[in-house]
């Protein structure tokens, strides 16, 4: 396997995780963590 198949698999694993474990949707997380890095990075 490719290293960036491997770090989606692992950033869609970490997702679903979070969201397991804070009761909320995965698009959910991806909407957060992206406002997040738009805010922290400036982008």
């Amino acid at each position: 396997m490719r290293p960036e198949s491997i770090l989606i698999l692992l950033l869609l694993l970490t997702a679903k995780k979070i969201a397991e474990i804070k009761n909320i949707s995965v698009e959910e997380v991806a909407q957060v963590t992206t406002q997040n890095s738009i805010e922290l990075f400036g982008f």
